[in-house]
């Protein structure tokens, strides 16, 4: 799995490179967030391939990572790699679980 790590507007930002995920990679993304807040980073970004597909089990990976940077006290977004994306986390009603942006553009 190809992830590249940058700073920007004061968020540490993963860009996830691939569309599909296997179980070690989810279990590696959650560990990098997880990493990440035991450093006291207070804003992450995950911004996935625009090939990304929302399926249970990665939604069940953002719901996660949502609740571990909000138990530190920290910021997760979530960068939309494609308009299907943002259509089922607004249709689950998860955009008021876990905080979803347009663009990198959008990171304040």
């Amino acid at each position: 799995m190809l992830i590249e790590t940058s700073d920007i507007r004061g968020y540490k930002l993963m860009r996830i490179g691939q569309g599909n995920f296997t179980e070690k990679d989810l279990d590696d993304i959650r560990d990098l967030v997880a990493g990440h807040l035991k450093r006291r980073v207070d804003k992450i970004a995950l911004c996935f391939d625009a090939k990304a597909y929302p399926y249970s089990k990665l939604i069940t990976l953002l719901i996660k990572c949502d609740s571990l940077a909000k138990e530190a006290g920290a910021d997760l977004a979530i960068i939309q790699p494609n308009e299907d994306f943002a259509d089922i986390l607004t249709g689950m009603k998860l955009t008021s679980v876990v905080r979803l942006l347009d663009s990198e553009d959008a990171l304040e």
